[in-house]
Parts: C-alpha cells; sequence; structure tokens
C-alpha cells in the first residue's frame, strides 16, 4: 500500500473458491469507525496472473489468476483514519447482486507527504532523486 499521485495504491491476491460465476472484482474502501461504517469508495478491479499464487493454492479456484491492483483517490480528510479494504468478487457489473467478499485487516490512513510552496522542509538523506511531473510539480524520492 502506497500513496502515489494522490491516490491510495494497494496491490495483492484475492482467491476464493466462491467466486464460480462471479466475473466482476472490485476493491472497496471502507471506514470502519464505530459511527461512521460505511463503504467510502469503489474501484473495478482486472485480476492478473499470479503463477505464484496458483502454484501454491492449485486447489483455490482461478489462484493462478488473482493478482490485483488498483487506486482510491485519497485526499487529506482521509488520513489517520480507520480504514479497510474490501475485495470482492461480484455476478454483477455494479458489485452488488450475488457476491463473496474478504475483508483485509483494519489499517490506519497514512498522511499525505506534501509540501506546499509556502513550507521548507529539511533533512538529512543518503541518496535525492528528483523528478519532473506532467503537471508541473516534482517528485522527490528519498532515501
Amino acid at each position: 500500500m502506497a500513496i502515489h499521485n494522490g491516490q491510495l495504491v494497494v496491490s495483492g491476491w484475492y482467491a476464493s473458491d466462491r467466486s464460480i460465476c462471479k466475473y466482476n472484482t472490485f476493491m472497496i474502501l471502507y471506514d470502519v469507525l464505530k459511527l461512521n461504517r460505511k463503504e467510502l469508495q469503489r474501484a473495478t478491479v482486472k485480476l492478473s496472473d499470479r503463477a505464484d499464487v496458483g502454484t501454491a493454492n492449485k486447489d483455490i479456484f482461478n489462484s493462478q489468476h488473482s493478482g490485483f491492483s488498483s487506486g482510491f483517490k485519497y485526499s487529506a480528510d482521509l488520513c489517520g483514519r480507520q480504514l479497510q479494504i474490501i475485495m470482492r468478487y461480484s455476478d454483477a457489473e455494479n458489485g452488488e447482486g450475488h457476491y463473496v467478499d474478504y475483508w483485509f485487516k483494519p489499517f490506519k490512513a497514512p498522511d499525505i507527504p506534501v509540501l506546499g510552496g509556502n513550507i521548507e522542509q529539511q533533512f538529512k538523506a543518503k541518496c535525492v532523486k528528483v523528478e519532473s511531473q506532467s503537471d508541473g510539480t516534482s517528485l522527490i524520492i528519498v532515501k
């Protein structure tokens, strides 16, 4: 999981024998706080090949094609909140209908590493790489 270009990018794999005849795959961002408990965003997912998962889980339907990587719009209002990722196989194009879910472990949403034009940040680093972005900003990678 990482923040990249204003997106919370989540990658992994999810396979289930209960996904037979459920050809639509979704990743759902869910707010787990007791007062909120609701779906925040939903993304359609195109599954990718995962030979390692298929080899290790030969007994699970379609495990060799269970990889995913997708993202959600990520803004400051999500920072620090308790969130959860739900992976869903569904027989409906909108993700409802008959479906099977897997709820990943909840996590605290990370802060957005953004510096405004009037903020100065100083730190020591062994390696700094600066890349110009198409929107006129700079991506700074620090190790």
